[in-house]
């Protein structure tokens, strides 16, 4: 059976998660920014098999060496019997999974059978270089651009504020954790807060990134500043940030290259919701 082990033990088995993405992800979790657990197989004769649910971005890693139908037919059975069920109550529906090694590449979609899933690609960006690319001012005039912090985060008469709040709830442990730790940017229009931008997967010397743009304000350039604020900051504090996005995202990857962030990785996700099984 696969048997759950405590998160603050998560560094001993940081080995088993290969990559950059998974570095930042594990980094993140075991400084407690955001939340987390993992299941490791029980079985020592199959070898080490790990299942990392990331409820930030409520991502499923499986990583180690998956040998027999056994182990396939226990992971099967946790995520039909205990995190479906974990999934609704906490509003994690939407879902995706990576596989980490080429063993789990065929057996996904037995360990998430009865769901409808869908490959996705995913493209990884760092910023390796020593300042932010120059990039035009928006075309909107008046726009400017505030940090997030402990203090705008009590700035409740500005539009949006409780937006940005629940992105934040979303990708950290707490918002407690996010007011010590965490910071981001915000592209102001009068009363309104028209973009914002910010950290998550937060640790000493990196992070990530989350954006979101009101609709009627896209293809302005506001994204873009806003990015080059953010950059700019994290290159200030040592901080190496990175950028994921969907690989068919092009406004998202336009951004991302237009402030200076640079391709190193991509790879094959799938993607699934809890609230639709095929019994």
């Amino acid at each position: 059976m696969m048997e759950e082990i405590l998160i603050d033990r998560i560094g001993e088995y940081a080995g088993h998660f290969p990559g950059t993405q998974s570095e930042m992800v594990l980094t993140s979790i075991t400084g407690g920014n955001t939340q987390a657990q993992l299941w490791k197989s029980a079985r020592p004769e199959n070898g080490n098999v790990f299942l990392l649910w990331d409820k930030g971005n409520n991502v499923f890693y499986l990583a180690g060496n998956l040998t027999t139908q056994d182990v396939t037919d226990e992971l099967a059975s946790l995520i039909k019997i205990d995190i479906r069920k974990r999934a609704i109550e906490e509003k994690l529906l939407y879902f995706k999974v990576h596989a980490l090694s080429p063993s789990f590449e065929n057996a996904i979609t037995t360990i998430f059978r009865g769901y409808t899933l869908g490959q996705t690609r995913k493209l990884f960006y760092a910023f390796n270089k020593p300042q932010v690319n120059i990039v035009p001012a928006p075309t909107l005039e008046g726009v400017e651009f505030a940090l997030i912090d402990a203090d705008f985060l009590e700035r409740d008469h500005l539009q949006n504020i409780q937006q940005v709040k629940s992105e934040i709830q979303w990708m950290w442990s707490s918002s407690e954790k996010f007011r010590e730790s965490g910071f981001g940017f915000a592209a102001l229009k009068g009363g309104s807060i028209i973009c914002w931008c910010t950290a998550e997967y937060v640790s000493r010397d990196k992070c990530g990134i989350g954006i979101e743009t009101q609709p009627e304000f896209e293809n302005k350039g506001i994204a873009t500043s806003t990015t080059a604020h953010f950059v700019s900051y994290c290159l200030s504090h040592d901080i190496n940030p990175y950028w994921e996005c969907a690989g068919d995202n092009i406004g998202s990857i336009r951004v991302a290259e237009k402030v200076g962030f640079e391709k190193i990785d991509e790879a094959i996700f799938w993607a699934g919701v809890f609230d639709y099984q095929d019994e």
